[in-house]
Parts: structure tokens; sequence; C-alpha cells
């Protein structure tokens, strides 16, 4: 949804958050915005920590792929993922490059824009998309961010709640 439709449904659904917050979290898709309401009640740390869950499990199962494969600690092939996230956050365009994009791709993390993509919908130029790349929703962009800065996927909502300033 766009945000005057993001705003519209939050209002349906008597949000107690601001359109900025929801936009920043759920990018208007309607389905993280009732999953928010309706499993998590509104606790956006609730909402927050299933979907760090996400986002870690969907890294680490790449790092056991890549300590295997290369011979490496998993605490070895972690840092090497976020390492190489960290060259992309500021060009999403080159994400699909990462180790970790299939894995992202494959658990609905990331998606794969292209031309067909840009004929269907309208994306909105945010931190979390660009021509070729975009996290499906922008939580998971904050999240891999925070990961990216720490070092490590060992984040917490509370982190990822101060960085958004909810």
């Amino acid at each position: 949804l766009d945000r005057d439709s993001l705003e519209f449904l939050s209002r349906k659904l008597r949000t107690p958050f601001d359109i900025d917050v929801l936009w920043r979290i759920t990018g208007g898709n309607p389905r993280a915005l009732i999953e928010l309401g309706r499993i998590h009640g509104w606790d956006i740390k609730k909402y927050i920590s299933s979907r760090i869950e996400e986002v870690r499990r969907a890294l680490r199962k790449e790092a056991v792929l890549m300590s295997k494969e290369r011979g490496m600690t998993l605490e070895a092939a972690m840092k090497l993922i976020l390492e190489d996230l960290d060259r992309v956050m500021g060009d999403l365009n080159n994400m699909d490059l990462t180790y970790s994009w299939r894995t992202l791709l494959e658990n609905n993390i990331t998606i794969a824009v292209d031309a067909r993509f840009h004929k269907l919908s309208r994306i909105p130029k945010e931190e979390w998309t660009s021509e070729r790349c975009a996290f499906q929703l922008p939580i998971y962009y904050w999240i891999v961010k925070t990961m990216v800065k720490r070092g490590s996927d060992m984040v917490t909502a509370h982190e990822i709640v101060k960085l958004l300033s909810v």
C-alpha cells in the first residue's frame, strides 16, 4: 500500500502508532500491519523479535553451509556474511551479489526487483529498496543494518526500536 492507503488501514485497525513508524516497519504491507495487531497485540517489541528470529535463522543457515564448504568456524562464516552485507547496505542494487542473497530470497526477506516488477507496482524510493533488489519489509532492512553495525546476529528488539525511535 502507499502511505495514504496505509494510513487509512491503520485508522480502521485502530493502531496505536503514527504512520511514520508503521511505514518504517511495514512499508505499507497490509499483512505485516495486521500481523502486528492481531498476532502480536500491537506489541512492537514482540513483532520485531519474531522478525529478528526469521533473519537470524536465515543467516545462520547460510553460515552453516559456508562453514562446511570452506572448513571454517560458524562464527567466522557469520562474520564473513555480515561483512559482505555491510559492503552493500549503502547500495542495495548489489544485494544479489552477496553470499546470503539466495537464503534471504528463499526466506522472503529480500526480493529481486526487475523490469517486470516495475511494470506491476511502483516501488517507493526508500533505504530498503533499490532498482534491482529490496527487502520485503523495511523491518528486515533495519534488522540487517543493526546486525551489520554490531557485527553479530545477536541483536535485540530494543536495539531496533531505539534505531527507529519508536
